[in-house]
């Protein structure tokens, strides 16, 4: 009210206020506004008609903008709010009006407006703050107000599909990260709301309080990669959060993550190195800097991280350094893989195999996830991992009985889906397969090193010859413990695969 009052004395003369001894006492400071009825009387001599007379007598277009400025913060007249934003001219003025208009509208009933003067009020907006972060600042103002958000719904069908596109994203966006709701506006709206929203200085983000900052930062996560701005906003509205926090480690993290994904290793050394300093325990960042540090074959980080199982380079603690399948980690989706790599001229056979594996997505083989050439030439398979810590290439380990015949049953259906995908393997050597943990452990067909064409005139019988060899292999310890048809399967051979599934099935069902 003090506000006002200044206001009123400083346009006294030009206002042509009639006040009696009471209102020139507060108008001159001394008298406190301590009585609401008086100072609202006051300040409604201040009507339309008076505010036009005066922007008559303002010659300036500046004075006009700062009078309008301040009368529409007491005004409860819409026309009052027409006329000020008519009046916002020039860049500076518009700046300023953008700041307070949350407080300018608050006193304003918009369902008296009428949808005429409504859709003229918006289209001042769009046409006015051009700038997309004042223009932001505007309509979240406006959006305060319940009766503004009442004829806006109505207003909206009238409103050209631009101008109605706009105002739908940025109420999407308010609702998503202001008010902390779920946005009943399209994913569309969304995001281009939070585009604009993105778009304000860096120390307009650092300002909103720390809940909207948080909102904001995820619905900035989401579009890194897409824009420039994304990853901006990321950086400064991280960096204001208390970096002890959860929020800060978990956003730290996912940033990582998604610079990684874009193949910025170098922004994402940096947020890693920034959380490790201020969370040293982290060890989700101190696993993600060592695949980034340590030995790479292109994008594949030697080993896998965590649990201090990283042996410097080396593969991991389960296979050798010359092993077929090697125990690596995709830096870029921050995965486990198994990896096989070659010489520069084995590049035309990895090609042809990466071209074989591409489509097929069989049961108990695992899904080719990267066919591609490191420095120096070097080709190189990716395959995927389970996901359990303890798997590795099947070995000649003794089993007992049931798990030996589990293992049989699951190596035999992935050759024979291989073979119905009209590939074939040159041989069924253990070290294909790799094996988890637990009882019943899975097993999947990994190395596929050699992999072409079944000839499909001879594919039975190429079957035929492998499901031997493996069950052979994996079953010849266990001759007494087998079942009569099994015992005489390992032994004699020329038994087809459904033969053997058959048989192995019975047998592990007992």
């Amino acid at each position: 009210m003090k506000r006002h009052l200044r206001f009123l004395s400083e346009h006294r003369r030009v206002l042509k206020l009639r006040v009696n001894a009471a209102e020139d006492l507060l108008l001159n400071g001394a008298r406190q506004p301590e009585h609401r009825g008086m100072c609202v009387h006051l300040l409604s001599k201040v009507d339309h008609a008076s505010i036009v007379k005066v922007l008559e007598r303002l010659k300036d277009d500046a004075a006009r903008s700062r009078f309008l400025g301040g009368a529409v913060r007491f005004s409860t007249d819409p026309g009052v709010l027409l006329l000020f934003l008519e009046a916002l001219s020039d860049a500076g003025s518009r700046k300023a009006a953008a700041g307070g208009f949350s407080r300018a509208v608050q006193r304003l009933d918009f369902a008296e407006i009428g949808e005429s003067r409504m859709r003229r009020v918006l289209e001042l907006v769009a046409t006015i703050f051009t700038d997309p972060h004042e223009r932001a600042q505007v309509v979240f103002g406006l959006l305060q107000s319940p009766s503004f958000r009442v004829a806006l719904a109505t207003a909206m069908q009238g409103l050209s599909p631009e101008l109605s596109q706009l105002f739908e994203s940025l109420s999407a966006a308010r609702e998503i990260v202001i008010e902390g709701k779920v946005p009943r506006g399209s994913p569309e709206a969304v995001r281009a709301g939070v585009l604009l929203l993105i778009a304000a200085p860096e120390d307009s983000l650092r300002a909103y309080p720390e809940d909207i900052r948080v909102r904001l930062l995820h619905c900035s996560l989401d579009l890194m990669g897409e824009v420039d701005e994304a990853e901006r906003a990321v950086a400064a509205l991280l960096d204001s959060l208390p970096h002890a926090g959860d929020e800060y480690r978990d956003v730290a993290l996912r940033r990582a993550r998604e610079l990684l994904r874009l193949q910025l290793d170098v922004r994402a050394r940096w947020q890693l190195r920034q959380l490790r300093h201020a969370q040293p325990d982290c060890r989700e960042a101190s696993d993600l800097l060592a695949a980034i540090d340590g030995p790479r074959f292109g994008r594949m980080a030697l080993g896998w991280p965590g649990g201090g199982k990283r042996r410097k380079g080396a593969g991991g603690p389960a296979e050798s350094r010359d092993a077929a399948l090697r125990r690596a980690f995709w830096v870029d989706h921050q995965s486990r893989v198994w990896l096989r790599t070659g010489d520069k001229k084995d590049s035309g056979r990895f090609a042809r195999e990466g071209e074989l594996l591409r489509p097929l997505v069989l049961a108990g083989v695992a899904t080719l996830l990267v066919q591609d050439t490191a420095e120096g030439g070097k080709p190189f398979l990716a395959v995927s991992a389970s996901g359990d810590p303890d798997e590795r290439p099947l070995d000649k380990s003794a089993r007992g009985l049931r798990t030996s015949l589990w293992l049989a049953r699951q190596g035999l259906l992935a050759l024979a889906a291989l073979h119905s995908s009209g590939c074939t393997l040159p041989d069924a050597h253990r070290k294909r397969f790799l094996v988890g943990g637990g009882k019943r452990p899975s097993l999947f067909l990994a190395d596929f090193s050699g992999v072409k064409e079944a000839d499909p005139e001879q594919s039975e019988e190429r079957l035929t010859e492998l499901s031997h060899r493996w069950c052979r292999d994996l079953l010849g310890d266990h001759l007494d413990a087998l079942s009569a048809s099994l015992r005489t399967f390992v032994q004699r051979g020329g038994v087809s695969a459904r033969e053997w599934a058959r048989a192995l099935s019975v047998q592990l069902s007992r």
